[in-house]
């Protein structure tokens, strides 16, 4: 007697349970084009992409502001959503839930699209807190007044992102030349990221900094410069998101002036090869 009377109790609790799961999801609109995550990251497998004006169901489960949602028809896909990809519907919305609602009459919803797809938005991988580690290479140039030098470079940079479009960063580079012991620089600065959705993230970014070793390596003949260094590139997300190959197009000036050169008149340009991981 007293095993049926608690399966039934059990029984009537997750009745209730259903039923309150059922009745309190919240319609909600895209508003451009979203993904739907395993996880509440944005490092996460990605579930499905949705284009934008699909209504689909916030269904109670949320993390920061990452929404649990699934999508709505013959197929329903349950995943996390960014809050930033969404807005809320009014309660009585949820009996017009269908598909897509269309940017013109003339114009038809692209279909969803499955795991294959990469038009990831950029807030789903550049989420605040998050940060990026970037280490690039490659051949520069190093002009001074009475020529060229060419000097391999190895650059690292740390940028802990703020916004889906602003990154703060720290940067260091190390430099080797032909018969010259190798010598560096530090510095902080920027970078603007711009991309609504797909693998490839344009930027601009910005350092200042000072350089060191060189003072040492002219026995203080050489002060070690102040500079300031600007690139543009683009990154090529990896299928998922999480990393990427970088490419970084750079100019940087020196301003310090010693004994024996006028770094003044120094500047140093090149292209950086490398990877991006964000974590």
């Amino acid at each position: 007697m007293h095993r049926l009377l608690i399966g039934s109790v059990i029984a009537i609790l997750f009745g209730a349970q259903s039923g309150f799961a059922q009745t309190t999801a919240v319609p909600a609109r895209t508003l451009q084009t979203a993904v739907l995550l395993s996880d509440p990251r944005g490092d996460s497998a990605l579930i499905i992409t949705v284009p934008p004006g699909v209504v689909i169901e916030l269904v109670g489960g949320q993390s920061g502001e990452w929404y649990q949602a699934r999508t709505i028809g013959p197929v329903a896909r349950l995943g996390w959503i960014h809050r930033t990809m969404i807005e809320l519907l009014p309660a009585d919305a949820a009996s017009a839930l269908s598909a897509a609602v269309p940017p013109s009459p003339n114009a038809a919803s692209p279909p969803l699209q499955g795991r294959g797809d990469i038009a990831r938005p950029i807030e789903a991988d550049f989420v605040p807190g998050r940060t990026e580690l970037i280490v690039d290479g490659g051949m520069s140039g190093w002009n001074a007044s009475d020529g060229t030098v060419e000097i391999f470079q190895l650059d690292s940079l740390v940028g802990f992102v703020v916004s889906p479009h602003f990154e703060v960063i720290g940067s260091m580079s190390v430099f080797k030349a032909s018969d010259v012991d190798a010598f560096g620089s530090f510095g902080g600065g920027m970078l603007v990221n711009f991309r609504d959705a797909g693998p490839v993230v344009p930027f601009v970014g910005g350092v200042v900094g000072r350089g060191f070793g060189a003072s040492a390596l002219f026995g203080g003949l050489v002060n070690d410069p102040t500079f300031v260094n600007v690139s543009a590139g683009f990154r090529v997300l990896t299928r998922g998101g999480g990393g990427a190959l970088i490419v970084r197009p750079f100019y940087e000036r020196y301003f310090n002036s010693s004994d024996i050169v006028a770094t003044s008149q120094v500047n140093r340009f090149g292209v950086s090869l490398g990877a991006a991981i964000l974590f």
